[in-house]
């Protein structure tokens, strides 16, 4: 929504801006619907992942937790730099 791109690029920072009705509903609605499949979808595949399915997967998941951590870090920096 128009209200994630506001928040995410705030001259303001995110730390300083605040999340709309709609974005909060978007967030909603993925928890729902992660929480539905995580009920109903037990049983369904019963044959194990491939190895490269799982390697893909967990390379993904560091590379995107590292540069999301050095973001972070980043902006705070420029947060707390800012502040008088």
């Amino acid at each position: 929504t128009s209200e994630d791109y506001v928040f995410i690029t705030s001259k303001e920072g995110m730390h300083l801006t605040k999340m709309g009705a709609n974005a909060w509903l978007v967030v909603a609605a993925m928890i729902i619907e992660i929480l539905v499949v995580l009920k109903h979808g037990r049983g369904m595949f019963e044959a194990p992942w491939p190895k490269r399915v799982l390697w893909f997967w967990g390379a993904f998941a560091t590379i995107i937790g590292v540069w999301l951590t050095r973001w972070h870090l980043r902006t705070r920096g420029a947060v707390k730099a800012k502040k008088p």
